[in-house]
């Protein structure tokens, strides 16, 4: 399960107890988040048999399946996208894919679920790459588990586009160029396969039968708005093209990128996008599972289990330049954050102070027992420094596992995190390793401050927990059941400087017609939520959300054909198109630009009727009935015809 390092070392000593967030503070404010349930819960995908077993489940007779939400996608039009798996109770599975739509107040939490197209017949993938492309539209690549159950560890070449707006899934051809580096028959490596893997790792039918089989890798939207997509089982990668999607041409869909640089396969790597558009990544070292000779400093023999004794001296990282189309070291890091013979990583997320916080499934026994490896890399000094430690337990033998979960960066700039602890005693005819009750942790750079569970956190299920940032700044969370939750910060604020900012946009807007929107900022500071090497669920892109003031009412406007996909671009002017809904109330209203669930300042416009003209623009309304509720801006864009 993982491997230790009999290593003290700087910040290990300090490693203590996390401080408990405070609910009911004597002086001072709140410092204890809250989970709130989703009203409307999925409960089609609840199986009657097993609906006693989760909180939340709301069953009730008649209903015929069970399973959980798996992914989120945050749709440029407000919606949620969401992919669910459900079992009945004759065992047989299916994939639903739903929405999340937020009601006409903004609240998601009192949202509507309501189903959409499926896949392509034959995709059914559970670990996956996924992205919001600057059209608007979403993009599924790859995946494991391509069965309805996720019984079969079976991997997939199979990818998908879904248009929001016709409400359809596209089948898009894989690279033909991926070449899969795992033999069919193990090489004689002296001794390099260790012995507690079975061979070959991905046997037939998962990978033999497949051409180019890609399976549950990374992928990136990059600054430019090209996507990059890894191959799993090679150190390819391929930047995806769809202006030639109506082609069916796959070797014009993708083309090869990075190869010739790339230290180490790409299996299980996360990626990062950074401010200066570079991407960081921590290499994995999994060369040697697929019998291919170890490399760097990994040497073999590797010793039995239990306890395995990592002979990974230093890590290496890599960073990958769009402009050159390579990768090179962005430096070694020791102890390291990989572990053998664990093939995970846990969570890597951009902060605001340009550092990236990255947790490790290595675990250093240190002067107050085991402690997992996590690290901070500067992006703007290039340079790697091991982070505050993680808390520790009661336990010496007990420590915080990362492997395979999601992180997510709160508007107010601290990461939330969470990890089961997992008590490992390495002594003959001890028990066996054990989780405990999943914890969670708000990181504000210098602690990790532990905040309230959710109410299935007793499960112990700190894999497939995955987050994604709502334009209200709330976190929607999954935990491989179907109570779906919003996590609630206690401080619900964050710093005017990492607002978008609008520069100019029209002063009268009317349903059912596009308008361009520009500004700086309309990114955020960073992808936002992130889980390893799949389920990605950045929301680095502008959302554009218009509240009637007269009503209160609000209204989330498609956005799309965004001019640039970069974080923490503070002064690089960008724009976006806006779609008015036909369902958008007319009169005075407020405009905001949303990133990463942070608003930008509110600008005062005019959304017309029909039969209006501009002639008695009604501006002046705003500095009387509405005042203080937005900004007038100095100049607004009514000189462009969009």
């Amino acid at each position: 399960m993982f491997s230790l390092v009999l290593l003290g070392g700087a910040g290990i000593a300090s490693a203590a107890p996390a401080p408990q967030c405070n609910a009911n503070p004597v002086n001072g404010p709140v410092t204890c988040a809250t989970w709130v349930p989703l009203t409307n819960q999925p409960t089609f995908l609840n199986r009657p048999n097993d609906c006693a077993a989760f909180h939340n489940a709301n069953c009730s007779s008649g209903v015929s399946s069970k399973g959980f939400p798996a992914n989120f996608s945050l749709l440029t039009d407000g919606r949620v996208l969401i992919e669910g798996f459900a079992q009945d109770n004759s065992g047989n599975g299916s994939v639903i894919m739903f929405t999340l739509t937020p009601d006409i107040t903004g609240s998601y939490q009192n949202g509507t679920l309501t189903p959409v197209a499926p896949l392509p017949a034959g995709y059914t993938p559970n670990d996956f790459g996924s992205a919001v492309l600057p059209d608007g539209r979403v993009i599924y690549v790859e995946g494991e588990y391509n069965d309805p159950l996720h019984q079969n560890f079976a991997l997939t070449d199979q990818c998908a586009i879904y248009d929001p707006v016709a409400d359809t899934w596209t089948s898009v051809p894989a690279p033909t160029f991926f070449t899969n580096l795992w033999p069919a028959v193990p090489p004689n490596v002296g001794g390099f396969l260790p012995p507690f893997f079975p061979y070959p790792r991905y046997p037939s039918p998962f990978t033999s039968t497949i051409a180019h089989p890609i399976g549950d890798a990374q992928t990136v939207v990059l600054a430019n708005g090209t996507l990059m997509m890894a191959d799993k089982l090679s150190k390819q990668a391929a930047l995806f093209h769809p202006e030639y999607l109506s082609t069916n041409d796959p070797n014009l869909i993708w083309t090869e990128t990075g190869t010739a640089t790339k230290y180490d396969l790409n299996s299980e790597e996360s990626w990062v996008l950074l401010p200066n558009g570079k991407v960081l990544t921590m290499d994995m070292y999994l060369d040697y599972e697929a019998g291919l000779p170890p490399i760097g400093s990994l040497k073999p023999p590797f010793p039995p289990s239990p306890p395995r004794i990592n002979t990974l001296t230093a890590e290496n990282t890599e960073l990958y330049d769009p402009v050159t189309g390579q990768w090179s070291s962005a430096g070694s890091i020791s102890p390291s954050l990989v572990s053998f013979p664990v093939d995970e990583i846990g969570p890597s997320v951009l902060r605001p102070d340009g550092t990236v916080l990255t947790e490790g499934v290595q675990v250093i026994f240190g002067p107050n027992g085991w402690i997992a490896s996590t690290w901070l890399y500067n992006a703007t000094t290039n340079q790697w420094t091991p982070a505050p430690p993680l808390p520790t337990f009661q336990s010496p033998f007990t420590f915080l596992y990362f492997g395979d979960v999601g992180a997510a960066l709160l508007p107010n700039g601290n990461v939330l995190e969470s990890a089961s602890p997992l008590t490992f005693i390495p002594f003959p005819n001890a028990p066996a390793p054990s989780f405990s009750s999943t914890r969670f942790y708000e990181f504000d750079g210098s602690q990790y401050i532990e905040q309230p569970k959710t109410p299935n956190a007793q499960l112990g299920r700190t894999g497939g927990l995955v987050y994604l940032i709502l334009p209200t700044g709330e976190i929607l969370a999954s935990d491989l059941t179907t109570d779906l939750e919003l996590y609630r910060p206690a401080n619900r604020g964050h710093d005017p400087a990492w607002e978008p900012v609008i520069k100019s946009v029209k002063s009268h807007v009317k349903p059912g017609r596009s308008y361009v929107i520009r500004g700086v900022l309309f990114n955020g500071m960073s992808q936002g939520a992130m889980y390893g090497d799949e389920f990605q669920t950045a929301t680095n892109y502008p959302l554009v959300r218009i509240t009637n003031l007269n009503t209160g009412h609000v209204f989330y406007n498609r956005t799309h054909d965004h001019s640039f996909m970069g974080v923490a671009a503070k002064t690089k002017p960008v724009h976006t198109t806006f779609d008015v809904p036909l369902s958008q109330e007319t009169g005075p209203s407020k405009i905001e630009v949303v990133a990463n669930g942070i608003p930008s300042q509110p600008i005062c416009i005019i959304v017309q009727g029909k039969g209006d003209d501009d002639a008695n623009n009604g501006l002046g309304q705003f500095n009387k009935q509405f005042k203080g509720q937005c900004t007038l801006l100095k100049d607004y864009d009514d000189g462009h015809d969009d």
